[in-house]
């Protein structure tokens, strides 16, 4: 049985990942709704607005805060997959031919127990080749 290497290692980065996600959404989910919080106690500042618009301008602003809610917050706030956070630093650090994903893969049915011998042979090889991409990384 081999000790998973891979996996926990792309764990740790997908909590990271989505401590950054939700820290970006929560940034681009306040600052409309401080903005137009702020407009809005300056035009009352400014004009004196009488309390029907002042009502209206507030419901505006809540319907503001739960949209920014629903499309900022709760779309990041979502987990995403080992493999899936694989797949991404794929993407983002040029590794060729499914290598991560590949070794994440076999990784996985190694430690489920599946896998004959020429399968794990080629999956031993596939998770040295992922082991070695993930340790390029910056």
């Amino acid at each position: 049985m081999t000790t998973p290497i891979l996996r926990p290692r792309l764990a740790r980065i997908a909590r990271r990942a989505l401590l950054a996600r939700l820290t970006r959404g929560l940034g681009r989910w306040l600052a409309p709704v401080l903005g137009a919080l702020l407009a809005l106690c300056a035009l009352d500042n400014l004009v004196h607005l009488p309390a029907g618009l002042r009502v209206v301008g507030a419901l505006a602003l809540l319907g503001l805060l739960v949209w920014g809610f629903v499309t900022q917050l709760w779309r990041a706030a979502r987990t995403e997959s080992i493999e899936g956070t694989a797949r991404r630093i794929e993407e983002a650090a040029g590794i060729a031919d499914n290598v991560l994903i590949n070794a994440c893969q076999f990784e996985g049915l190694a430690l489920a127990g599946h896998g004959g011998i020429r399968e794990s042979a080629f999956a031993r090889a596939t998770q040295a080749a992922g082991h070695g991409a993930m340790l390029r990384l910056p």
